[in-house]
């Protein structure tokens, strides 16, 4: 147990109303009480005020530094387990620093990311399991994101993580009775069920694995592509998702030189919509090239992207070449063909409203039967962004795609060092089944068992790996 005293800033940076700072460490009340004074400039042993609000001032060689309420917490009942305090400041950078450095005087060091988190866990006061939940609800970007970093926070992961551990000790020690009193004419468990109990154990893992990855996509976010030729209404149309003019419109070919990237919460998960530079096959200068390879950089990572043409504008064959390279070579993101204008009389595309149609039009194109089929597999979608015809259409398709994408599971949402972690038990748990199926010495057997034994003790924070601990707690935010 850590016991050298330290302080932080724990609200952002910037003006605020409120700005707070925590402490803890053996002996910081003490320490607290000789630079404190209540508001009838009485010193306070603030130790006797557990959990309770107490207005005075910070003093500093007869100066006031400044008004604040401070609420202590005495060992062991605090969020780190140790003496610990809240200095509630007025939130400007000048007073808070100003605070912290009569804090260093005093004997307090700062702390490190993830410093009261480390010491609550070190202290048990939380499992590791809290504390990765902790850091995720810090960090969420969404709401489905925060459901789920609550979720694991309230999950029986540590729980099933410890049983796991306790049946492979058990499977573990009847291998090293196994070796040792091989002679004594003892019957032991069979192969036949260690391989069966490994088994069961590493199906469970590889479940719990798959359903995180399936939640990939609330902790990420959706990134939503709007491809195309030049002037066929992609600003437009992200002015109309994202419900403000954030692209410039124009009727001037390539007016988007580079990406503009909006984002926002669409069923509780974050999406980016991403407008892209016009992609053309000439006619370009060196500015303009340079927003298209952005723009193709961008559909490569996408997961969604709009086509999106002007159904006024008649292609020549080979004129949208570049787009059915980029569809043909990229294998991600799913495609919704979007033409715009519809409404108008000169629309050329208005009454391709049939499969058939389409084909042969993108085939007259010199589109590829493989781009062809990508863009056909949802239905096109005719609109007019001016007359504002079929736009809510767009969303719906979008909406339908995060839909599909979310997992219906109860899984939780893990922790990258945890989902790494389980992966190479799962891995090992195959290996020693292959072990045991080929007759491999029990000493071989014995060891890795042993190894993975100890790879469940870090999931659940039985055994402490400093290793791990300083890189799940590099990630938090200083003052938590």
């Amino acid at each position: 147990m850590k016991e050298t005293p330290v302080c932080a800033v724990a609200t952002p940076n910037g003006h605020s109303a409120i700005g707070v700072i925590r402490l803890t460490g053996k002996g910081c009340l003490n320490i607290l009480d000789q630079i404190f004074l209540s508001q009838n400039n009485q010193k306070k042993i603030l130790s006797s005020f557990h959990r309770k609000a107490v207005y005075g001032k910070i003093m500093w060689e007869d100066d006031i530094i400044d008004e604040v309420i401070v609420i202590p917490f005495n060992s062991p009942h605090s969020y780190t387990g140790e003496e610990s305090a809240e200095i509630h400041a007025h939130g400007n950078p000048v007073i808070l620093k100003k605070i912290l450095f009569v804090l260093y005087e005093m004997g307090f060091i700062p702390a490190r990311p993830g410093e009261f988190t480390r010491r609550a866990l070190l202290n048990g006061k939380i499992t590791i399991t809290e504390s990765e939940a902790i850091r995720s609800i810090i960090e969420a970007r969404s709401e489905r994101e925060v459901q789920k970093a609550f979720a694991l926070k309230n999950s029986r992961f540590a729980e099933e993580m410890t049983a796991f551990r306790a049946h492979l000790i058990e499977v573990t020690a009847d291998c090293v009775a196994e070796l040792d009193f091989s002679d004594e004419g003892i019957e032991f468990t069979t192969k036949e069920k260690k391989i069966s109990d490994i088994q069961l154990i590493a199906l469970q893992l590889e479940k719990i694995i798959k359903d995180s990855k399936e939640l990939r996509l609330i902790k990420q976010g959706v990134d939503v592509v709007i491809v195309g030729p030049p002037n066929a209404g992609k600003s437009s149309l992200l002015n109309y998702l994202v419900g403000t003019d954030r692209a410039i419109v124009s009727e001037t070919p390539g007016t988007t030189r580079d990406f503009i990237e909006v984002e926002m919460q669409i069923d509780g998960v974050l999406v980016r919509f991403i407008d892209t530079a016009g992609l053309r096959d000439s006619r370009a200068d060196n500015i303009e090239a340079a927003g298209m390879e952005k723009s193709m950089k961008k559909f490569q990572e996408a997961d969604f992207a709009i086509f999106m043409i002007d159904s006024c504008q008649v292609y020549e064959p080979g004129e949208l070449h570049i787009i059915n390279d980029l569809i043909n070579n990229v294998k991600k993101p799913e495609i919704l063909f979007v033409l715009n204008k519809c409404d108008m009389e000169k629309s050329y595309w208005k009454s391709m409203d049939n499969r058939k149609k389409l084909e042969d039009e993108l085939s007259r194109l010199d589109f590829s039967n493989e781009a062809i089929q990508r863009i056909l597999a949802k239905d096109p979608v005719y609109i007019s962004i001016k007359n504002q015809i079929q736009l809510p259409g767009i969303m719906e398709n979008v909406k339908e795609y995060i839909s599909n994408q979310l997992s219906e599971s109860s899984g939780i949402l893990l922790g990258s060092w945890q989902e790494e972690l389980l992966i190479k038990i799962s891995r090992e748990l195959n290996g020693i089944i292959e072990l045991l199926n080929f007759n491999e010495q029990k000493e071989i057997v014995v060891s890795r068992l042993n190894q993975v034994v100890d790879y469940f003790g870090e999931l659940t924070g039985e055994i402490s790996n400093e290793d791990l601990l300083d890189s799940i707690f590099s990630r938090f935010c200083i003052g938590k």
